[in-house]
């Protein structure tokens, strides 16, 4: 008797690992998937298997579909763990420069999903869908990846840098630059700060293309920290997210908020005009000195037409 640990339930299949092999039972019988005794994390869907092959050197993703000869997916020099599978598609960790990332096989193309520092933990899938765990505690958030969604942009300033954005309101009083004291998430966050005086405003502005694209979708986390309801000059303090379909003449308002403490998620389907153009993100503050805002996690999906 071999025994039999890592059980996974599909169906009438079961797979399981017995002596460091991947055995696939179809309802009627077993068989082994591989003979080497370096095998591991088995997932499966249907008669599809995807599990952890030891080289040697490193853990690389395999994969059997139907019972057929394990096809190995990943070739490559580091850690490639924790595979799930759905149909075709697989998702798996692999640690890039130190950090898991979550990637992504839809049957011919190898998709990294994401490129950050941050940790991650408890992934599954569904179809073209991913779910994972992604932050620390007291921040960890569920992140969903739609793989029939394109991404346009992802941006959660881990380069340091403030990519695309660009100061278009505000005089001297109005600073903007990457943080990394108190980011929303990982090392760094965008931020936007007055500096001096009262009642003073800035703005900062994207262009995201979305050319041969429709259906877009804009999500970004937003922070504001010590704004007034009215200002010393009777001026409500505000924090605005807005976009333009027409290169900026005109602006429709995501969100407005003149809390003085606020964290939140912004996640808006634009309208029809978005699709196949481009759209311009505008983040505008007006507040006193002190005063500031952040932005994370800057992300733009869309679907091809």
């Amino acid at each position: 008797d071999i025994d039999k640990t890592e059980i996974q339930l599909d169906g009438s299949y079961l797979v399981c690992v017995g002596d460091g092999d991947i055995m696939l039972h179809d309802g009627t019988a077993y068989s082994f998937l591989t003979s080497d005794g370096n095998n591991s994390s088995p997932d499966l869907s249907g008669g599809n298997v995807a599990f952890v092959k030891n080289d040697g050197s490193d853990t690389e993703i395999y994969y059997s579909i139907g019972g057929a000869t394990p096809v190995q997916l990943t070739t490559n020099s580091t850690d490639d763990h924790s595979p799930v599978i759905s149909g075709t598609n697989i998702a798996w960790f692999s640690d890039v420069s130190g950090t898991d990332q979550v990637m992504f096989f839809d049957g011919s193309t190898i998709t990294q999903v994401t490129n950050n520092s941050l940790s991650k933990d408890d992934l599954c899938i569904s179809g073209d869908k991913v779910y994972f765990e992604q932050g620390g505690y007291p921040g960890i958030q569920v992140w969903e990846y739609d793989h029939a969604r394109s991404v346009l942009l992802n941006d959660g300033f881990e380069s340091g840098t403030t990519g695309g954005w660009t100061k278009t309101g505000g005089g001297s009083k109005f600073q903007y630059s990457t943080n990394n004291a108190n980011p929303i998430e990982g090392s760094y966050s965008l931020r936007g700060r007055i500096t001096g005086g009262t009642d003073k405003s800035g703005k900062i502005e994207l262009t995201v293309s979305t050319t041969g694209y429709e259906n877009i979708v804009l999500a970004l986390d937003l922070e504001q920290s010590g704004f007034d309801y009215t200002g010393p000059q009777n001026q409500v303090d505000y924090l605005k997210v807005s976009y333009s379909v027409d290169g900026g003449s005109t602006w429709s308002l995501i969100t407005e908020d003149p809390s003085p403490y606020l964290t939140k998620e912004i996640n808006a389907l634009l309208p029809a005009s978005a699709n196949d153009g481009s759209v311009k993100v505008q983040i505008s503050i007006r507040a006193d000195n002190g005063d500031y805002f952040q932005v994370d996690n800057v992300y733009v999906t869309g679907e091809a037409l």
